[in-house]
């Protein structure tokens, strides 16, 4: 079992979904102005969390905050490398959601969902 995962590890590692998300996260590594955008908006992020989370909420502050925050949110957005990042990483966890279902439907544990459109010639059957 173990070396069967191994093999599908291996196979999601040379898909072309792994594959493309890894140039972006490499391109993104390369850029550092992005890198450094990325950065201030997480450090924002976190500050306007901590704040939300405290006590005495100051609203003016709270409210600056937030404006900085979609402000580098926007600054993201407008790059290319970091859209194909967020698009690639979403493509790839898509591959891995499918995959998960597939090994849920093959134990029998996804029998609410109906994922394979009710054809059952390559499985066990999902009780659709």
């Amino acid at each position: 079992m173990i070396e069967k995962a191994r093999e599908l590890g291996l196979a999601l590692a040379n898909s072309p979904e792994f594959l493309r998300m890894a140039e972006a996260r490499h391109n993104v590594t390369k850029n550092s102005s992005l890198c450094e955008l990325m950065d201030a908006f997480r450090e924002k992020r976190d500050a306007v969390v901590e704040l939300m989370g405290s006590d005495d909420v100051d609203k003016l502050e709270a409210i600056a905050m937030t404006t900085d925050l979609e402000r580098l949110q926007q600054q993201l957005f407008e790059n290319p490398l970091f859209n194909e990042l967020v698009a690639s990483e979403q493509e790839f966890q898509t591959l891995l959601n499918s995959v998960n279902q597939e090994i849920n439907a093959c134990i029998g544990l996804d029998q609410g969902e109906v994922s394979c459109g009710g054809n059952c010639a390559h499985c066990r059957g999902c009780e659709h």
